[in-house]
Formats: C-alpha cells, sequence, structure tokens
C-alpha cells in the first residue's frame, strides 16, 4: 500500500499540504476503526489501509521542507531525518509498552472480559487507540502549514 500511495503521488500529485493532511486524517480514522470495530477483518482492511494513507507522509514532509525552505542546507534534512528515526523508534516502543501494561492489568480484566475480549485483545485495542494520537496531531500540524501558506 505504501508503494501505491506514492506511485499515485508520482503520477498525479499536486498541493502536498493538502496530501499531508488527507493522509493523517485517513490514517486517524483507520486507527480508530481497527480499535474500536468488533469485526477482525474489518479492522485488519483498516490497517491495511493505513499503510496507504501514511505513504505520503514522510516524502511528503520532505517536500514540504523543501517548498517552504528551498536554501535551506543538509541540516534540515538531517534534523528531519534525526526526529523521523526517533518517531520511528519510540512510537512503537510506547505502544507496545502501554499494549502491555494494559494486557497485564488484572484490574482491567473485568472490562476485557465485558467487551468479550481476552486482556491480550484489550490492551491491543488500547495501544491502537493511543496510536491514533499520533496522525491527529499531524492534522493540526499540516492544517497549521496550510494556513501559514496563504498568508
Amino acid at each position: 500500500m505504501l508503494g501505491m500511495g506514492r506511485t499515485l503521488y508520482a503520477k498525479s500529485g499536486k498541493n502536498v499540504e493538502r496530501v499531508l493532511l488527507l493522509g493523517a486524517l485517513g490514517a486517524t480514522v483507520c486507527y480508530l476503526t481497527a480499535a474500536l470495530s468488533g469485526i477482525a477483518v474489518i479492522g485488519l482492511i483498516a490497517c491495511a489501509f493505513t499503510g496507504f494513507c501514511v505513504s505520503m507522509l514522510w516524502p511528503g514532509s520532505l517536500i514540504a521542507a523543501y517548498d517552504r525552505f528551498p536554501d535551506g542546507s543538509v541540516f534540515i534534512y538531517a534534523m528531519m531525518a534525526a526526529g523521523g528515526d526517533l518517531g520511528a523508534s519510540v512510537g512503537p516502543q510506547l505502544i507496545g509498552i502501554i499494549t502491555d501494561t494494559v494486557a497485564a492489568n488484572t484490574s482491567l480484566a473485568g472490562v476485557a472480559a465485558a467487551l468479550s475480549l481476552s486482556p491480550e485483545q484489550f490492551g491491543m485495542k488500547i495501544g491502537m487507540l493511543i496510536a491514533a494520537v499520533f496522525p491527529l496531531c499531524a492534522i493540526f500540524v499540516y492544517r497549521r502549514l496550510q494556513k501559514n501558506k496563504k498568508k
């Protein structure tokens, strides 16, 4: 799905800020769908579409940085790469820690049972809900980029 999204943008892509906003919005919806859906197939489809939605977020951010700072030095891209690497390592680790903590918490076993979920399934759903915060925050950043560009 990543390759498909990037290929579509390469063929007909314009207005990278809009693509970034739509990608973050789509990723948020997909995470929420996967976390809140009681039907496994719908959750799996939402996970697959998440890949499509996030496909342009990294290369699109590079394009947006170049558009905003055309005379920027390598420092800008180095800082973006460091931030991307940090996010790609800390984000999934944080979600894993939250998922494991919720799954191991015996006081939440009753909540999981009330939802007809095992503690591991409940932990995974909570982890996905927390993961939805990342693209949700990106929506606000991309909206701000669009507003600043119009000025």
